[in-house]
């Protein structure tokens, strides 16, 4: 799989607790401490052009809690295509 980077980078806002990872690899495992109920993650997606799917997956150790795998090759309804083009936004 091909990566284009626009920057890279990893930011932490103390204030806020807010962290952030920039343009990581794929594929990539990143570490989300302190994750907990109420906790939100957000993440932007950008697929490259052609690309007709990417996954996600939250997972622990081998239990693997949430698995999202949008297929841009079958038919969904437009309310999703737009969500996914614009960013995913997970609350667990």
């Amino acid at each position: 799989m091909r990566v284009e980077m626009i920057g890279t980078g990893a930011s932490f806002a103390a204030n806020t607790g807010v962290a952030a990872v920039y343009n990581s690899a794929a594929p990539a495992q990143l570490n989300i401490p302190s994750f907990d109920n109420g906790r939100r993650v957000r993440v932007v997606v950008i697929p490259l052009p052609g690309a007709s799917r990417f996954h996600i997956n939250f997972r622990t150790h081998s239990d693997i809690a949430y698995h999202f795998n949008p297929r841009f090759d079958v038919d969904v309804t437009q309310n999703t295509k737009i969500l996914v083009r614009i960013a995913l936004i997970i609350q667990l």
